[in-house]
């Protein structure tokens, strides 16, 4: 029984397991590659959000399932409410921060334009976390000097109107 004691004393110790649903019980321990297979363009809200659930805690990822998606499209996904969840979106500006603006920054600035546009905008991007917040900031001082070098697609008046929105 002396033995019994530490074992017991480490397991009150850890914090209580959080019951996994059934995407992510099917997702734990996949490879990169295989989570690779949640990276195409989604026909409806739901498979939005289960490619973005399976994918958020890697931006690479993200950025590759970001390109699959038309920018009119976002709106499309997300217009209903609840569609586009807080994590979700945080989730994919911070792809779209890392990895999308030096690849495209025109489409980068039609993205935010139809995120925007999506149901509960407002409240998602109230509550977003600070690593959140320092990634919109950089995003858009390197769109702004995007629009400053005359990119084609990025007008400085228009990163100036989705800046206001996210910022």
């Amino acid at each position: 029984t002396a033995a019994a004691k530490p074992a017991a004393t480490a397991a009150a110790a850890s914090p209580p397991k959080r019951r996994m649903g059934k995407v992510e019980q099917k997702l734990e321990g996949l490879s990169r590659d295989q989570l690779r297979d949640f990276i195409k363009a989604p026909k409806t809200a739901m498979e939005a959000r289960t490619a973005l659930k399976s994918i958020s805690h890697d931006s690479k990822l993200v950025a590759e399932w970001v390109e699959t998606v038309p920018p009119k499209q976002f709106w499309k996904l997300f217009k209903s409410a609840g569609s586009l969840e807080m994590d979700h979106l945080c989730a994919i500006v911070k792809a779209l921060s890392a990895h999308c603006v030096s690849a495209g920054a025109a489409r980068t600035v039609k993205v935010l334009r139809y995120l925007a546009k999506s149901s509960r905008f407002a409240l998602n991007i109230a509550m977003v976390d600070d690593d959140t917040t320092e990634a919109l900031e950089s995003m858009f001082k390197r769109l702004e000097t995007e629009a400053d070098k005359g990119v084609e697609g990025v007008d400085a008046v228009e990163v100036e109107a989705i800046k206001d929105r996210y910022l």
